[in-house]
């Protein structure tokens, strides 16, 4: 199953993909702007590999190892289709209930920090997940300001040059990550290649959140850059002043400016 519209209820545990909604309107002018206007395009080449979008600083033809890496890339998306298409549960986020992860029986008499620690324990080793953990306070935060403006590009730096553009749109207890160019193609039918889940069945008894990050396709993004995403999209939720960008994307989009977001992440012009 690949994206499709929000309901409630969607994405129960892991018998499914994720899905993720269609755009506002004046999202997805913005995010048809930040694909072609001028803004992106700063004297810059833009090439598309495996449904990421690079900017790249090569205005002359690509070069035989480009060449090569593009065909890799594009291997890569292809094995990430049939994966999906014939692996079914390998391919899809965790279930939403923490119990299904954790022996919750097990915690208890923990403290906050007990449990933190046994989560990212439980992680640590893992290739196919990332984990974090949250106070109830800053994930209170973090869920209203989702709420009010679930969508937001995130340029994820690419070696050896260049940068993804990534759409991350937030539904109830959960992130869905695909990027920029297959939204853009694909509109609702672009799959996830990283999920983020939050779970909060310790909120009350520990003021605790955890936050697991499922790395769904990683020939597109592996785990160091799914946790990467999943710190930098906690902070431009939570963080005050970086939220102000998210705000704009989502309200003011004549106002938002993908350069300076590259500039901050230290990725300007596409570096």
């Amino acid at each position: 199953m690949l994206l499709s519209g929000v309901a409630p209820g969607l994405l129960a545990a892991a018998q499914q993909q994720p899905a993720l909604a269609a755009a506002s309107l004046g999202s997805m002018h913005m995010l048809q702007h930040l694909a072609s206007a001028q803004q992106l395009q700063q004297s810059q080449h833009f090439c598309t590999n495996a449904g990421q979008l690079y900017s790249l600083h090569h205005p002359q033809p690509p070069s035989q190892q480009q060449q090569q890496q593009q065909q890799q890339q594009q291997k890569g998306q292809l094995h990430c289709q049939q994966h999906r298409r014939y692996s079914g549960r390998a391919a899809a986020p965790s279930s939403k209930d923490l119990a299904d992860i954790l022996k919750l029986q097990l915690l208890q008499g923990k403290t906050a920090d007990d449990v933190e620690l046994i989560w990212m324990q439980h992680h640590e080793a893992s290739s196919s997940h990332v984990a974090t953990a949250m106070s109830s306070d800053e994930h209170a935060v973090l869920a209203a300001r989702a709420a009010a403006s679930p969508l937001f590009v995130l340029p994820l730096r690419k070696a050896p040059k260049g940068f993804c553009s990534l759409l991350i749109q937030w539904q109830p207890q959960q992130a869905l990550v695909t990027t920029l160019e297959q939204y853009r193609q694909l509109g609702s039918n672009a799959p996830a290649h990283l999920a983020l889940t939050c779970y909060t069945e310790l909120a009350g008894s520990h003021g605790l959140v955890l936050l697991r990050g499922d790395v769904l396709c990683p020939e597109l993004i592996n785990t160091a850059e799914a946790r990467t995403v999943m710190e930098l999209t906690r902070a431009l939720y939570t963080d005050p002043s970086s939220y102000q960008m998210v705000y704009q994307f989502n309200h003011a989009p004549d106002k938002f400016d993908f350069g300076l977001l590259l500039q901050q992440l230290g990725i300007s012009n596409g570096r």
